[in-house]
């Protein structure tokens, strides 16, 4: 399964409906989960979910919630079956005790499983009774498969759509070779250095925390798009970074390595390879990648400032350069890094 996160521009009467088939859909979640909660109360036992979706119809009935009948009925329905999944994780000790929803929660969504036109050409996604939604991202959708469903959602004051895929076809990838591929080293003073020599800094964000955070994700996935979309690579590697790991030991850095946005990064790198038929690569964190030169020799008492450093063969380094060069050879094979130090551990901060 693949999921793509569209931003869709709806008008005003659409941005009305939308609202209404959210508060409808909360509404239905909210009672079926007091309902459970008191029918298990009384009888110990669980009221299906079947049994909650004939009660909408019997809901519609009555006036005093006729305002259902203004939202897709199929919508309705799914938020009871998110409910019984949100119970069966619970059940199975994988997930919490479902809560109630929040008309004030930032992010606010509802599922349309059947009767949706999605028309990735005319860039349009239909939803019965919203209308057509449009959308303007580029999408080569012949590796994507069959679409199953599709998610309306409002983060903020910004709408999506969520196109959940079922893909039907394995692509066959080149074998990674060093000669096609790119090794990228993450960092903090430079986002992504590449094995190629180019350095990418993370933008200027807005001061607000929203915009900065939609900025952010605009930037990711624009970054990871043009590596993939870069036809000189058939195989892009990276390091499978662990941010919680990397900053434990490193004051004044947690709140800018998570900032970074790194795990969304290698996400997107990761399905956007997937799509395009191309091999991604993600080993294991190691701390000599930029301590480690072309000669085999390893500079052990670098320190973080130090951004470049001279080897006693005589090569001078960047050291973000030589990282995501090592990074690169590593991933690919072409050559063994300092043989058992790519999964040591190492008693001094991560090199950045």
């Amino acid at each position: 399964m693949r999921t793509l996160k569209l931003r869709i521009y709806p008008n005003k009467q659409q941005q009305e409906q939308i609202a209404k088939t959210i508060g409808c859909c909360r509404f239905i979640y909210n009672r079926s989960l007091e309902r459970r909660i008191g029918h298990y109360q009384e009888t110990q036992k669980l009221l299906h979910k079947y049994e909650l979706c004939k009660e909408i119809t019997q809901l519609k009935k009555l006036e005093e919630f006729a305002w259902l009948k203004e939202v897709n009925s199929q919508s309705l329905q799914q938020s009871i079956i998110r409910l019984d999944k949100a119970f069966v994780s619970f059940f199975r000790k994988v997930g919490k005790f479902p809560k109630f929803k929040s008309k004030k929660h930032p992010v606010q969504s509802f599922d349309v499983p059947q009767n949706f036109i999605f028309s990735p050409l005319e860039k349009i996604v239909k939803i019965p009774k919203i209308g057509t939604l449009r959308f303007r991202d580029k999408l080569n959708f012949k590796n994507y498969g069959e679409v199953r469903t599709v998610t309306i959602k409002k983060e903020q004051d910004i709408y999506y759509v969520c196109v959940v895929c079922e893909s039907t076809k394995q692509d066959i990838v080149e074998v990674p070779s060093f000669e096609k591929s790119v090794g990228i080293d993450l960092g903090i003073k430079t986002f992504a250095t590449l094995s190629s020599g180019t350095k990418i800094n993370l933008p200027t964000l807005s001061k607000n925390i929203h915009k900065a955070a939609r900025q952010r994700k605009d930037f990711l996935h624009k970054l990871s798009t043009k590596l993939v979309d870069n036809q000189d690579w058939s195989t892009i590697v990276t390091e499978d970074m662990r941010v919680s790991e990397m900053v434990c030991d490193i004051k004044n850095v947690n709140r800018a390595t998570f900032n970074q946005g790194w795990r969304m990064f290698i996400k997107m790198l990761k399905y956007k390879c997937e799509e395009r038929g191309k091999n991604f690569i993600a080993i294991s964190t190691f701390e000599a990648a930029s301590r480690t030169c072309t000669c085999g020799k390893k500079k052990s008492d670098l320190i973080i400032s130090d951004r470049v450093w001279t080897c006693s063969c005589g090569l001078i380094h960047d050291r973000d350069i030589l990282a995501a060069r090592n990074i690169q050879k590593f991933g690919t094979g072409d050559s063994v890094v300092s043989a058992g130090t790519p999964h040591e551990p190492s008693s001094e901060p991560h090199s950045l």
